[in-house]
């Protein structure tokens, strides 16, 4: 099953977890698995890409996350692919990059703690950035 969806907007992670529910009926997980990358020097950054990476990287997952938990009993999981290059060890031109990576790191430990207590549990996947030998 596919289910696609503009997660940016306010009610199209609702409407993807509904539909998924309704064909399958429940949600046993959600993995996050979205990102927008602008990057480049501090002065070009634009105001639409300060608008646009958090829109992705956070505001979806965070949509997505709550729409799933109303659905998700004990045992549920949301996964949330990260980047650690870019969350702890960011590259000139990646401010942006760092900066979402970040909130989400601690938007996934605060839903772990809030979850937790329902059998749902939060996680994080950090995802290293090659680099040639």
């Amino acid at each position: 099953m596919v289910v696609r969806a503009e997660l940016t907007r306010p009610d199209a992670a609702a409407r993807a977890v509904e539909q998924t529910v309704a064909q399958l009926g429940g949600l046993d997980i959600l993995v996050n698995n979205a990102g927008f990358l602008a990057y480049g020097p501090l002065e070009e950054v634009t105001a639409e890409d300060l608008d646009r990476v958090p829109a992705v990287d956070v505001r979806s997952v965070f949509l997505a996350a709550q729409a799933a938990a109303r659905h998700m009993s004990g045992g549920g999981r949301i996964i949330s692919i990260g980047s650690c290059f870019n969350g702890r060890v960011p590259g000139a031109d990646f401010v942006l990059q760092a900066t979402a990576k970040t909130a989400l790191t601690g938007m996934t430990r605060a839903l772990a703690r809030e979850l937790g207590p329902r059998g749902i549990t939060a996680t994080v996947v950090d995802r290293a950035r090659s680099t040639p030998a």
